[in-house]
């Protein structure tokens, strides 16, 4: 049990030390597909495609992102709008009452 991790799955399936793999091959890979894979100790190792994926996806939450906070600002102006249009009809009711009251005394006087 003195073996490393690395070591273990060394043996256990085949994978090559982090050593082994800068040593083997250069730098840079073109697998299938024509897409590079880069390698070395502090990079993983993924297709073009994928990242390019990821990177779609991301710029994809990031413009929902944009329309969340575009739609939160209409939904504040329109709440704002709302809330002012309601204060002016009840104003607008209460100036009816009391036009309706002095209209009711003028006819009574």
């Amino acid at each position: 049990m003195n073996d490393s991790y690395e070591n273990r799955m060394k043996k256990k399936y085949g994978f090559p030390s982090k050593q082994e793999e800068v040593l083997s091959s250069g730098d840079m890979e073109i697998g299938s597909n024509d897409e590079e894979i880069l390698k070395g100790s502090d990079n993983f190792i993924i297709p073009i495609s994928a990242w390019e994926a990821v990177v779609k996806q991301l710029g994809n939450i990031h413009e929902a992102s944009q329309n969340m906070a575009e739609a939160r600002e209409r939904a504040a102006k329109s709440e704002a709008e709302n809330n002012f249009l309601r204060e002016k009809i009840s104003n607008l009711k209460e100036d009816i009452e009391i036009l309706r009251k002095k209209k009711k005394r003028k006819f009574f006087s």
